[in-house]
């Protein structure tokens, strides 16, 4: 069993783990969503959970974690670049 990553892996794995956390906010929010809907048009619903922040919240960590991987992604292929070499001689 390996139990060092390269930077490739522990990005991916990073930007699906912000990516599952984003869908169970989206989720989270249609839910709220749903209720909400049925019980305007006056269809009898359990009460809504009080979730709703727990979602946007949810929805941010996960956006949030995968902006964070696409700029390391980006500063890495700027450091290696044709730039870095100019920089030396």
């Amino acid at each position: 069993m390996r139990l060092r990553m390269t930077a490739l892996e522990f990005r991916r794995f990073m930007d699906g783990f912000g990516l599952a956390i984003m869908l169970l906010g989206l989720f989270v929010g249609a839910v709220l969503l749903i209720i909400a809907g049925t019980s305007l048009f006056g269809v009898r619903s359990i009460s809504a959970p009080p979730l709703g922040f727990q979602g946007v919240v949810l929805i941010a960590l996960g956006g949030g974690l995968r902006l964070l991987v696409r700029i390391d992604k980006r500063l890495e292929e700027a450091a290696s670049g044709p730039e870095g070499d100019m920089r030396q001689g």
